[in-house]
């Protein structure tokens, strides 16, 4: 009975480390280009400066991450298959707690994320729905503070499980972690949902001319399916698909935990690749405080009360000569 066990925990670390290894590896092929690019363009600014060095931070703690769980894995198989010993034992246990303590610092990275949501959602908003975009950013900050308390939940159970020899399970310590869990996954995609929803108010109230800039866009550089793609990205509505993923994970049972001990991983990659994208994006088409997808400049089939606040627009850092914008700024007229 033991060896199935073991066999069955070494099968989802095994299963688990596999797909994060694939979102892994897509994050290190995009990080360089993303670094370049932001490099290239200069890092003159305070939030260029600020960006970077997050894209850095949330880059090295996800390549600990996965390092670590590499080496657990390893760990296991080694001990389980090649040594025979017992995966249930305090060195194996010891383990364990340092992968889950791990996952909880991977918070971080979804909070990050959220953050870089919940900037774009004011890049994208803040002249129509100031007091609106409060509610994402209260809400933000409530998942920071519960992801601080999940950590410290987090390193509280391991210390003692170090110190006395024991696994915390059942008690109050550990049920409280679960609802820390909980409650920081939930905030997190209430952050992601009101972010979302304000970007997706004003693309509803301009959809009709977003439709014709879309269309006329395959006479551009831009296709339509990239500037559909731009849309999402910076609406936040893919990485708000993770974390709704995530929370319901979290309640499909297996024969060992849940769909979500699996997927924790592989959404803290997610994460920490998530802005990497946005900023791809960005730095693609457009300045780091403005949009791909709006700012705000006159247009005669706009809302009568924002007549004279809406463009579709690819602004540069500066200018790039090997992107062909000239056909798209020649088409937006320009304020007197």
């Amino acid at each position: 009975m033991t060896a199935n066990k073991d066999g069955l925990d070494v099968f989802y670390y095994t299963i688990r480390l596999l797909c994060q290894t694939l979102v892994y590896g897509m994050y290190t092929i995009l990080m360089p280009l993303c670094c370049y690019t932001m490099l290239k363009r200069g890092l003159q600014g305070t939030t260029r400066r600020l960006l970077f060095c997050m894209l850095i931070f949330m880059f090295s703690l996800s390549t600990a991450h996965w390092v670590l769980s590499v080496y657990h894995d390893l760990d296991l198989i080694s001990s389980g298959f090649v040594n025979g010993i017992p995966l249930d034992n305090d060195a194996a246990s010891y383990r364990r707690q340092q992968c889950m303590l791990m996952n909880a610092l991977a918070l971080t990275n979804c909070v990050l994320t959220d953050g870089v949501v919940v900037w774009r959602a004011w890049i994208l908003c803040k002249q129509e729905f100031r007091k609106a975009l409060m509610v994402p950013i209260v809400l933000l900050t409530c998942t920071a503070l519960s992801a601080v308390i999940t950590i410290g939940i987090r390193m509280s159970i391991m210390i003692i499980a170090v110190s006395q020899h024991k696994v915390v399970a059942g008690n109050a310590l550990a049920r409280s972690l679960d609802y820390a869990q909980v409650l920081c996954l939930a905030l997190s995609l209430l952050t992601n949902l009101s972010s979302t929803s304000i970007i997706g108010v004003k693309a509803w109230r301009y959809r009709r001319w977003i439709t014709a800039e879309v269309v006329q866009s395959r006479k551009r550089s831009t296709t339509r399916g990239e500037r559909v793609v731009a849309l999402l990205v910076e609406a936040g509505v893919l990485y708000t698909f993770s974390t709704l993923f995530f929370l319901v994970a979290v309640s499909i049972r297996l024969p060992f935990g849940t769909l979500g001990d699996i997927y924790v991983p592989v959404n803290a990659q997610f994460a920490g690749m998530y802005p990497t994208i946005v900023l791809l994006f960005v730095n693609r088409r457009s300045a780091i405080s403005e949009t791909v997808v709006f700012s705000l400049q006159d247009r005669p089939d706009a809302p009568d009360r924002e007549r004279n606040s809406i463009r579709l627009e690819t602004i540069e850092f500066r200018s790039n000569p090997l992107l062909d914008t000239s056909a798209l700024l020649s088409s937006i007229p320009q304020k007197l």
